[in-house]
């Protein structure tokens, strides 16, 4: 029964992909996430991650970000955030203010998340801004103690240049109680354009969980 839900996520996933005569460019995406759980309701995190192209593997960009998540209900969660990023090849330095609203569930196995994200950013080396709305979607399936397949889907529409969407397909693995592995193949589609880009996105990222100890419920995407 587990692996025929493991199967459905993958049909679903790719049912999504869609087809089309656009550009295609592929990246790694590498990082650590530490997260501290100060008391019950909320948790500090920060986080350190780059995203390199292939082919002549020079690094795209690197972004440190620091996070604090509220858990007004069990169900509803809030978290600010904000992140510095850095692009030193095209001298594009930027810093991003987010605000998250987050509703999650469960049913049986399988566990769901919606967030919704505005966010703003400003150039550090340029005269620019930008706000954006972000929407996403997660499912996460408890297939073993150790593995949990995690499914998402997500919509940015920024104000001036036309939305995109990510979907992405991967495991969450929990190499020890507070250590996770979370590693993904993702879709980055640009939509409504006059050319359209997609970018497959190849992810390999750690979590730290530290603070207060108790029993794991949810899925490091789901989280």
């Amino acid at each position: 029964m587990k692996l025929k839900a493991a199967i459905t996520l993958i049909l679903l996933f790719a049912s999504l992909l869609g087809t089309g005569q656009v550009k295609n460019d592929g990246e790694l995406w590498t990082g650590t996430t530490i997260k501290f759980d100060i008391n019950k309701r909320f948790r500090l995190d920060a986080s350190y991650q780059y995203r390199s192209d292939f082919g002549p593997f020079q690094k795209k960009q690197s972004f440190g970000q620091i996070g604090l998540r509220f858990k007004v209900a069990k169900w509803f969660l809030i978290r600010p955030s904000y992140r510095l990023t850095r692009m030193p090849d095209f001298n594009d330095d930027s810093d991003r203010f987010a605000l998250d609203f987050i509703l999650r569930g469960k049913y049986s196995d399988w566990k769901f998340k919606y967030r919704f994200r505005t966010q703003y950013h400003t150039a550090v080396n340029q005269v620019d801004r930008a706000l954006m709305f972000r929407s996403k979607v997660t499912a996460a399936y408890n297939l073993s103690k150790k593995i949990d397949p995690v499914v998402s889907w997500e919509m940015f529409s920024p104000i001036e240049t036309g939305a995109s969407q990510r979907i992405k397909l991967g495991v969450d693995w929990r190499l020890k109680k507070s250590i996770h592995l979370n590693i993904f193949y993702g879709l980055e589609k640009q939509m409504n354009r006059k050319f359209n880009d997609n970018t497959h996105i190849f992810g390999l990222l750690v979590g730290i969980n530290t603070g207060i100890k108790k029993k794991k419920e949810w899925s490091e995407e789901i989280e």
